[in-house]
């Protein structure tokens, strides 16, 4: 048997020892690394320690445990993808992908930027009293390491940089640097356009006040204004033209609560950007399996001729009848959680930037107009259900006092470590943040709300405890 843990409860049995049975129940349902075969040896055991008559009377005193199972995640936005029969180089990107370990949802997300990045101003959906751009704001979420974050959003950057179709912004540094650079561009080129990329989102954005401006100015450039002019210490006025700000960020659970500021959900930044949450992924290679060489050149010529598409995108006839029908439609569907009424009032914008997007993908020779089917509105509504369908669980980390902070970081906690942590684990992990009170106070709080609750570690041989996860986050 090689899961140590279960040789020990094994061997304890077979000393003698007789831990209490509900004890024993509740921490095997803790555990999510119990093969079958493992299985069958502890039912054993058990079976002749206390005498039981087989495994049916076993089954009435102690509920079977779930088969290793390390995660609930199931990739659930290929899937999508096929039901909406999504094409053109946004697909192929994805399909290129599907040997390195991010999940799909990231992999789609970092090329739609990188795509609409490319576009600059070329193109766009005129509103009337306003215009949409190509400009994406994109942000991804989820733990350190398991989801491979960077390496989603670095291979499309290198994608894009081959192609030498957008200006590569600034990665670090002030809101000035940002402008200075924003403003010698417009000179070079008469706009103000590029993307900023940042595989970690605390390095550029947190929330000390030298920080928070940097958030002020990023929300108040993705308006895509056709001129600003901004002041600044070291260059006096900066005038920016014809601007289109790009972002792609990365971070995960820990790094959003402590970079992002709740002005930042109040002040409009957060629903601007179509944030892509993803616990896991479902794909694993020992060794890695390098990307088809011909197809990244195709990618690459393909995004190069996405540099020759502009004009104004209208929609035909029956995507009118549907977006008006869509429209008219919203009241109904609104979220009744309230930390989305910013990004649901937005929602319309990102359907038609979406739209545009997927029609440029179907077919990037599209150089006069660009015309979005009804089909690319259908996709592009899909899509925003699906980011829809995250965010409650991404805002919960934003918009919470400093105590919630604290009571987020604990969850997040014990849902990275499969939804069990012992209790001497959590001490050691928190013992930086807070005192051994204040730790023992969150977790009262959480196990009197059934959020998690106490259990011995191991029943069989020691008093000390631990705290499983019982409710899913965005049930919170």
């Amino acid at each position: 048997m090689s899961n140590s843990e279960l040789l020990k409860l094994i061997t304890s049995l077979e000393s003698g020892s007789r831990p209490d049975l509900r004890d024993l129940s509740a921490w095997l349902a803790s555990r999510n690394d119990i093969s079958e075969d493992d299985w069958e040896k502890v039912q054993a055991a058990l079976i002749k320690a206390y005498k039981f008559s087989g495994p049916e009377q076993l089954s009435q005193e102690l509920k079977r445990p779930s088969f290793t199972r390390v995660t609930n995640y199931k990739d659930d936005f290929s899937p999508l993808l096929d039901e909406v029969n999504m094409g053109g180089w946004l697909r192929r990107f994805v399909e290129h992908t599907r040997n390195m370990e991010a999940p799909t949802a990231f992999h789609f997300a970092s090329a739609l930027t990188v795509l609409g990045a490319s576009l600059r101003r070329r193109v766009f959906v005129d509103q009337g009293y306003y215009k949409i751009y190509p400009a994406m704001r994109t942000m991804l979420v989820g733990p350190s390491g398991t989801v491979k974050k960077s390496t989603a959003s670095g291979y499309a950057v290198k994608v894009g940089r081959a192609a030498g179709c957008y200006n590569n912004l600034m990665n670090t540094g002030s809101g000035e640097a940002l402008l200075s650079q924003l403003a010698k561009l417009c000179k070079m080129q008469g706009e103000s356009t590029g993307l900023v990329y940042v595989s970690e989102m605390s390095t550029l954005i947190n929330k000390s006040d030298y920080n928070i401006s940097l958030v002020q100015l990023l929300t108040d450039l993705f308006d895509d204004a056709d001129r600003k002019e901004k002041q600044t210490k070291s260059s006096g006025k900066e005038i920016l033209d014809n601007i289109a700000v790009s972002c792609l960020l990365g971070t995960n659970e820990e790094f959003l609560v402590e970079s992002v500021p709740p002005s930042a959900l109040a002040g409009g930044m957060m629903s601007r950007f179509l944030t892509w949450y993803q616990e896991d992924t479902d794909r694993e290679f020992p060794r890695p399996i390098l990307a088809d060489p011909k197809e990244y050149e195709s990618l690459v010529g393909d995004l190069t001729r996405v540099g020759f598409v502009k004009g104004p995108a209208h929609t035909d006839a029956e995507a009118d009848k549907w977006y008006e029908a869509w429209y008219r439609g919203r009241k109904d569907r609104r979220p009744v959680n309230e930390r989305l009424a910013a990004f649901w009032q937005r929602i319309p914008d990102h359907l038609l930037r979406l739209g545009m997007l997927f029609s440029v993908s179907d077919n990037p020779d599209q150089r006069e107009s660009v015309e979005i089917t009804e089909t690319h509105l259908i996709q592009a509504e899909a899509v925003l259900a699906w980011v829809l369908k995250y965010l409650p669980r991404v805002y919960a980390y934003v918009d919470v006092t400093g105590y919630g902070r604290e009571t987020q970081r604990i969850i997040t906690f014990i849902r990275n470590r499969g939804g069990y942590v012992g209790g001497s684990e959590l001490g050691r992990k928190m013992s930086g943040r807070m005192s051994a009170r204040l730790l023992d106070e969150h977790l009262t709080t959480l196990t009197r709300h059934n959020i998690i609750e106490r259990i011995k570690a191991t029943p069989w041989e020691s008093s000390e405890y631990g705290y499983r996860l019982v409710r899913k986050e965005e049930e919170l």
